[in-house]
């Protein structure tokens, strides 16, 4: 039997073996291709066979330019059905996988393991699929089969990152690829490997297919990116720590450090070991949630009773289910958001003269008498001002309107797709049994009305852009009260209990500058610049301290960086007088300690990507450019302080305690 796996062994590494298997795997992608073009071709799309209205018998030219434009839209999501996109990538990931496990000599041997895999899943697949067993039976196949898909996937894209360190000499690619044989082979980061493989193949079998399509696409985006994003960043941080201490705890440093190997290049190596293995787990599940992201797509929405074909649209009623319209121009969309304009800035000189006004107002006070020569009080002054003015230009009172205006939208007024505006309506106590009536006034006579729930974001999807005037610039009417009509038959606002605000965030318009597939070749990019940063925090901890207390170190300043924006929320609404008996010498140490926190962590918090992939909201190349310099700097000054603390050890007589 040895000698049998020995020829099968050889035969998989020979050249002929792997010219000839690469041609086959080539022949078949491309067959398939083919196959699959043919089939949407033959079918038609559902934008052929939907008869749109004809708009030339419609004497208005704006009524029929709006109606026109209305079926482009439908029609560019209608198209989506026919997309080879997603297939074509899935078939180019797989060819290039494929070549690389020939080119590796291991097809035979996979081929082995696939067919193992399929004995153990395939029967739970075939027991689910004709109903002889649960439902989780069948899921728990699945979950087999990606999970086996992703190790080879993975275990591919390390071997070639691994051989692309190997062609370079130096000390600094030596010390990577011994960080990636030690991540494979450390039980520490070989658990973390596993729990992310069959986590992120288990996430799918989490949506219910009852739920309208739009919140399944929202809550994989959500839980597959998030999931992996975290675990990942618990896996690097724990690498990190440990690659540097164990070495020096087992004594194995000597045998490095009495080579003519400088420090900086043997830190500079072990971060670029850490950042490769996270390029390689970043690429193999941002693939994974890419191709079952465009795989859900494709499945019928709510109100469908196929893909991309509406129950009513052969009854007359909409092309669109309103399941597949949300989704299409909120979900899978990368969308630049604009907030309305404030009048005032806060740096201007209107607004330092109701400053200095208002101290002049309260000097006589006590508590004001050395308000004018306190820069940090009048700071403070500054600050409490500023935030009414904002709050009250948000607020509307009963049956009262305001006009706000949204600028730079020269670019949107371009496009045929139709703009967004999302609101939060809040008022008092914000009790949910309250409903609001709101009137939207666009001008031009586009207008809605609107029953709305209290501190709830609503959508308003269909603004054409016609509503963008000669300057770029939107003006919208909100109304508080709707419009109703007396017992005399005469029109007035009926006006709501209560004052309304919108919070910061609240009131903003947004339009489409692409699809998501880029924006989520950004996110990953921007994921893998944080795991970057957050590698070589763990690397300076790891420098002076032990694995626990450097594990301590990079931890907590992990979960600080995390949630520097909810403690900047915090500190936005926090009242000192809540935290009256505690002291103020306490309470100027927890605002000290927060602003710090804040300060340091910004960019860093600023850099949601999840959030913004699952919202639809465009993540630039400059926010990207921003974080990578940002982040640069700091790692920077970390990788200097990790080398002076470093290079002044005495590693001969370090215990690793």
């Amino acid at each position: 039997m040895s000698a049998l796996w020995g020829r099968i062994d050889r035969l998989q590494k020979s050249r002929g073996f792997k010219i000839v298997a690469s041609v086959l795997a080539l022949v078949v992608v491309v067959a398939i291709g083919i196959v699959y073009v043919a089939q949407l071709n033959s079918a038609g799309g559902a934008s052929e066979r939907i008869e749109f209205f004809d708009t030339s018998a419609i004497e208005d030219p704006e009524i029929r330019a709006q109606v026109e434009r209305q079926q482009r839209v439908v029609q560019d999501v209608l198209s989506q059905d026919r997309s080879p996109a997603a297939v074509s990538i899935g078939l180019t990931v797989g060819l290039g996988v494929a070549l690389i496990v020939i080119w590796l000599g291991l097809l035979l041997t996979y081929l082995a393991l696939g067919l193992g895999v399929m004995l153990v899943a395939g029967p739970m697949l075939l027991l689910s699929y004709y109903e002889r067993a649960g439902p989780s039976i069948g899921a728990l196949g699945r979950i087999i089969v990606g999970a086996a898909a992703l190790t080879v996937c993975f275990t591919a894209v390390l071997e070639v990152l691994r051989l692309l360190l190997s062609v370079p000499s130096g000390p600094v690619f030596a010390v990577a690829r011994n960080v990636l044989a030690e991540a494979v082979r450390m039980k520490v980061s070989l658990v973390f490997i596993v729990l992310l493989i069959f986590g992120l193949a288990a996430v799918p079998m989490l949506l219910n297919e009852g739920t309208p399509l739009r919140y399944r696409m929202q809550a994989f985006l959500q839980y597959g990116t998030a999931g992996a994003f975290w675990m990942i960043a618990i896996l690097t941080l724990l690498l990190s720590a440990a690659t540097l201490t164990f070495e020096q705890r087992d004594k194995i440093i000597w045998q490095t450090m009495t080579k003519p190997v400088s420090v900086w290049k043997y830190l500079l190596g072990k971060w670029l070991g850490v950042i490769t293995l996270n390029a390689a787990l970043l690429v193999v599940c941002g693939s994974a949630i890419f191709l079952f992201a465009e795989y859900l797509r494709q499945q019928p929405a709510d109100g469908e009773r196929e893909a991309y074909v509406s129950r009513t649209a052969e009854t007359g009623g909409p092309i669109l289910s309103e399941d597949r319209r949300i989704l299409h121009n909120q979900v899978l969309q990368a969308r630049k958001a604009r907030d309305i304009d404030v009048p005032m800035a806060k740096n201007s000189e209107q607004f330092a003269g109701i400053v200095d006004q208002f101290i002049e107002q309260r000097e006589a006070l006590d508590s004001f008498d050395e308000l004018a020569e306190a820069p940090q009080s009048r700071s403070k002054v500054a600050d409490d001002l500023y935030k009414d003015y904002i709050s009250r230009l948000r607020a509307i009172d009963p049956g009262q309107n305001k006009t706000y205006v949204f600028s730079g939208l020269e670019e949107a007024a371009k496009q045929d797709a139709p703009l967004l505006l999302r609101y939060r309506v809040e008022s008092g106590a914000n009790l949910p049994d309250e409903f609001y009536r709101i009137i939207f006034d666009f001008g031009g006579g586009l207008r809605f009305d609107r029953e709305v729930g209290l501190a709830q974001t609503l959508i308003i999807d269909d603004i054409p852009p016609a509503a963008i005037n000669e300057n770029g610039q939107l003006e919208l009417t909100i109304v508080n009260g709707a419009v109703m009509q007396n017992q005399r038959g005469e029109l007035g606002i009926m006006a709501n209990p209560r004052a309304i605000s919108f919070p910061p965030g609240g009131l903003e318009l947004s339009y489409s500058v692409g699809g998501y597939r880029m924006n989520f070749v950004r996110v990953v990019a921007v994921l893998w610049i944080k795991l970057a940063f957050l590698s070589l925090l763990a690397i300076a901890a790891s420098t002076a301290l032990s694995f626990p207390v450097a594990c301590l170190v990079a931890f907590g300043a992990f979960f600080a960086a995390e949630s520097a924006m909810f403690l900047q929320d915090s500190m936005e609404v926090y009242n000192p007088f809540f935290g009256e008996g505690i002291g103020p010498y306490i309470l100027a140490v927890v605002e000290i300690v927060s602003a710090g926190v804040i300060w340091i962590f910004r960019v860093y918090a600023e850099l949601n990507p999840i959030e913004r992939l699952v919202q639809g909201e465009h993540v630039s190349w400059g926010s990207v450019a921003q974080g990578v310099a940002v982040l640069g700097v700091w790692c920077v000054v970390l990788f200097g302080v990790g080398w002076m603390v470093f290079r002044s050890r005495e590693l001969a007589i370090y215990s690793g305690q």
